[in-house]
């Protein structure tokens, strides 16, 4: 026995290529790169961090900065200058640990503990330790509130902001 099958073949439409565009890029690494190339705040990326022996000197590179030893209290002040090892009391749960600070700007000697982004996250300084030079692709900072992107901008705090972009971004 046999079976008889007909079939109808319509025509089809064929549409134009499609294609598809992606950055290699995360979008806040083509945010740092505009942002370097407008020459707004301070940054270092590749090398420039790489080449370092640690995170802490790196951030020693930057002007207007003061890098120190976490501190649990405000840091004292000599001469202007922030002087944590005067009997305060240093935050010994992650050793090796840094933290970096800013002036007010208009209060001579008056210095304010940075707020600290990594990959777009606020983040404390406690956590910078962990990272190695070679971890970091990029970092930016911004001295002045008003340099600070908006996106990181803290209206209680009045102080500047340091972003650090880790490799995984890339």
């Amino acid at each position: 026995s046999s079976t008889e099958l007909t079939l109808e073949l319509r025509p089809f439409i064929l549409m134009d290529t499609i294609k598809v565009v992606a950055s290699a890029r995360p979008r806040e690494m083509q945010q740092f790169a505009e942002r370097r190339q407008a020459g707004i705040g301070y940054s270092l990326q590749g090398d420039e961090i790489r080449k370092a022996s640690n995170l802490e000197s790196v951030f020693r590179q930057f002007p207007s900065l003061l890098v120190g030893p976490r501190v649990t209290t405000t840091p004292t002040l000599i001469n202007g200058s922030p002087l944590p090892f005067s009997g305060e009391a240093s935050d010994m749960r992650f050793p090796g640990s840094f933290a970096v600070y800013m002036s007010r700007g208009a209060m001579l000697g008056s210095y304010c503990l940075a707020n600290l982004f990594i990959d777009g996250i606020q983040a404390v300084w406690d956590q910078i330790g962990s990272y190695k030079p070679e971890d970091i692709g990029a970092i930016e900072v911004y001295s002045r509130q008003s340099q600070v992107p908006v996106r990181f901008q803290k209206v209680s705090s009045g102080c500047g902001v340091v972003l650090v972009w880790t490799k995984l971004l890339r």
